[in-house]
């Protein structure tokens, strides 16, 4: 098992220097640097080979298996599923895209070049579209994968690492780091065997990182040497950025029923998470008939949830107070929870508890409607006909429909 450790050539290890950081919630982790990434590298190249020389057909049913591992794993199912944010509906969706990923290198063959290994970042709540998005496509390239935990919650990025290693995937190809800061992501993003970058996360840090890869190149506290620095320009960048989505209540739709789907949709059901996953709902464009009727099944439906969710990003809290009370000072009505409110007042900001908050009177052009940053808040508009609301969730490309 992980025991809070580094998984780097197919063993959990501390960090070489030896170092660590706490977190309130998960204990101390690796405190991560350069001589982490070139071991971590090193063993990627190692185990590279053999899955390079596979077909795309078989890569993508080995990635296949680790999804049918997870679905056979019993109470592992529902702690993974849980933790990554993908229910375990999901499952066969995210083996589904995976295998029409491998027919569509078997269909379309092309040259993928030295295919350098993937570093891979995603915030807590984006792992579950990580899977999909950035972790699967490089392996199915036949590329091996850096994968770098979300400092605020590294235990989420664990799980992710022990489902590919309880699966039985190839030591090695798939390694994962800590860090507190940036120390790892800047060494892997100085080495000349990275060829890749996939990130699933808010566009602010994917800016950072981006940033970081346009500075100077120079070698970062323990790493190797000089000759292991490249120009950041060199490498493939893919980046998702993880966004809430709006939720279309219509005429003829089950007001009842939609706000119960919405419900489970903006603050659960994998209640750690509590709207900080990928593809949460933050917005409802409700038909005015049904309006009052929404909102008090909403409120109930709020009312029963077992308990508020952690809070995983660090700059999260920050960010809800600035917009929640933008959103008030411009006429929003805040009808449960509270934009300020964190349970123990011993926590810091960034390991607090957070309260689901709705706001009601939301104008489309109020701050609150325009967020697109996960958070457990949730945001009401008033439309006045089906047409206005489906035009309004086509500026939205995740809208849903959640009573159909």
């Amino acid at each position: 098992m992980s025991g809070n450790k580094n998984w780097i050539a197919g063993a959990w290890r501390p960090s070489a220097s030896g170092h660590s950081f706490n977190t309130n919630h998960f204990g101390a982790w690796p405190r991560s640097d350069g001589m982490d990434v070139a071991a971590a590298l090193a063993g990627i190249e190692e185990a590279s080979a053999s899955w390079r020389s596979q077909s795309p057909a078989a890569r993508a049913d080995g990635l296949g298996e680790v999804l049918d591992y997870w679905e056979d794993a019993g109470e592992l199912e529902e702690e993974f599923a849980t933790c990554l944010d993908l229910l375990p509906s999901a499952l066969w969706d995210a083996r589904k895209a995976a295998l029409a990923l491998g027919d569509e290198y078997i269909a379309r063959p092309r040259d993928l070049g030295p295919r350098s290994p993937t570093l891979a970042r995603a915030a807590a709540g984006g792992l579950g579209s990580a899977l999909v998005r950035c972790v699967f496509p490089a392996l199915l390239e036949g590329r091996g994968v850096l994968l770098l935990s979300d400092a605020d919650a590294p235990l989420v990025a664990t799980l992710f690492a022990e489902l590919f290693d309880a699966a039985g995937f190839p030591p090695g190809l798939l390694a994962l780091l800590h860090d507190d800061a940036s120390t790892s992501a800047r060494a892997a993003l100085a080495s000349e065997r990275l060829g890749q970058v996939a990130l699933a996360e808010p566009e602010d840090r994917a800016q950072a990182l981006v940033r970081i890869a346009s500075e100077s190149s120079v070698p970062p506290p323990g790493w190797a040497g000089a000759q292991d620095l490249s120009p950041p320009g060199k490498l493939d960048w893919q980046i998702t950025p993880t966004r809430q989505r709006a939720a279309l209540v219509l005429l003829g739709d089950d007001p009842q029923a939609a706000a119960r789907a919405v419900c489970r949709q903006a603050f659960g059901p994998a209640l750690p998470l509590s709207g900080q996953g990928t593809g949460a709902v933050g917005r409802v464009y409700c038909h005015e008939q049904h309006l009052s009727a929404f909102t008090s099944a909403l409120l109930d439906a709020v009312d029963r949830l077992e308990r508020p969710g952690m809070l995983f990003d660090s700059g999260l809290a920050s960010h809800i107070g600035r917009i929640s009370q933008l959103g008030l000072d411009e006429g929003a009505t805040l009808i449960r929870g509270a934009y300020g409110a964190f349970t123990g007042s011993q926590r810091r900001m960034r390991d607090a508890i957070l309260v689901p908050s709705v706001f009601t009177n939301v104008e489309p052009l109020m701050a609150l409607a325009k967020t697109d940053r996960p958070a457990p808040v949730l945001s009401l508009l008033r439309v006045t006909s089906d047409s206005e609301a489906q035009e309004l969730g086509r500026a939205l490309p995740s809208a849903a429909f959640p009573s159909r």
